[in-house]
């Protein structure tokens, strides 16, 4: 997924989002590691990307429209804030 691109993920947002060519992750101004991949065969997921271990992991949390923006970022909190929190342990112990 090579372009990197921030706006504000509501449902609104996501039916609008498109690629031509190549896979495309489109972040969440808000939240951070929350964003949308969309894929060129109009396929869209919602991820969550961390680090652990010095290592970045992006997790898929569902499809768009089996799942809405409101419930990838319930899901989100509960998988992201609890990477974040060992991401933030991480820091203060340099």
């Amino acid at each position: 997924m090579a372009k990197l691109k921030y706006r504000t993920i509501s449902k609104r947002t996501v039916d609008r989002l498109s690629v031509e060519e190549r896979d495309a992750v489109f972040w969440d101004d808000k939240l951070p590691g929350f964003g949308v991949g969309v894929y060129p065969s109009g396929s869209k997921v919602y991820v969550v990307q961390t680090r652990r271990k010095g290592r970045s992991q992006r997790v898929t949390l569902g499809r768009h429209g089996v799942l809405t923006a409101d419930g990838a970022r319930r899901r989100w909190r509960s998988r992201g804030s609890r990477a974040a929190k060992s991401r933030w342990r991480g820091r203060r112990g340099r």
